[in-house]
């Protein structure tokens, strides 16, 4: 502070305004407040997505149940329309 012009500035204080510490304070309480509601968001996200997906899952279950040729995997579905093709395209010539 060697710099400092006093006669231009007035004579500095060596302590803290009055209000500066509530302030600060101020601004730490909104700060937990914003970070409490972004983990709380956070949280209610992942719960959803979690009960989206055991909901998904569930509905691939029951339809495996219902319905056993829904348990095809897609090599064999690739097969046979590959397959298909091959004869339609063989008895087209």
């Amino acid at each position: 502070m060697d710099n400092f012009d006093e006669k231009k500035w007035g004579k500095q204080s060596a302590v803290a305004p009055a209000g500066m510490y509530d302030q600060v304070r101020q601004r730490t309480i909104q700060r937990r407040i914003r970070m409490a509601q972004t983990q709380r968001q956070l949280v209610v996200g992942s719960v959803l997505l979690f009960v989206i997906g055991a909901f998904n899952i569930g509905i691939v279950l029951t339809n495996k149940e219902k319905h056993p040729a829904f348990e095809a995997n897609a090599e064999q579905v690739l097969y046979e329309t590959y397959f298909d093709n091959a004869i339609n395209l063989s008895n087209e010539k």
